[in-house]
């Protein structure tokens, strides 16, 4: 593999982002509508908003490998805003290879650049491989999620 770039997403990204965000999907079991991931692009890539998502690209070709797509947003317990890593995905075939790794550090650096207080996150119990990752990189804490679905 060649040398690999890590950038903020470019509109011409989208068919690459698309092909890993479904596979992505797939890999959780979740059946994600179209026009779900129409609007979730259609908010990453605007400039306004405060979804975002960091592209690992191979080099020179710019082949996209993964990705990161986080929600910077305000907290009550601090004054300055936080980053919700909510997505981070690396082609199946790539895994290994320092990727995910080169993600997390390129989404810390722009949370340092941006005065965020903190970077988090959540993952499943049995995802394995990922959370090596992340017992190298970050702490857990002894906080436990529960999910009250609102969906009509």
């Amino acid at each position: 593999m060649s040398a690999v770039s890590v950038r903020p997403v470019l509109p011409e990204d989208k068919d690459q982002w698309v092909r890993l965000w479904r596979d992505y999907n797939a890999f959780y079991g979740a059946e994600v509508a179209e026009e779900v991931t129409e609007a979730t692009w259609g908010r990453i890539i605007d400039s306004r908003g405060d979804i975002g998502s960091i592209v690992a690209c191979e080099w020179p070709d710019g082949a996209v490998l993964g990705f990161i797509n986080y929600i910077i947003h305000p907290r009550t317990w601090s004054t300055t805003d936080v980053c919700y890593l909510e997505d981070l995905y690396v082609d199946a075939h790539l895994r290994g290879k320092g990727i995910g790794r080169q993600l997390c550090e390129a989404l810390k650096h722009m949370g340092e650049r941006r005065g965020l207080s903190r970077i988090y996150w959540n993952t499943r119990e049995d995802n394995n491989t990922a959370r090596k990752l992340y017992d190298q990189i970050a702490t857990k804490d002894d906080f436990v999620r529960y999910v009250m679905p609102l969906e009509a």
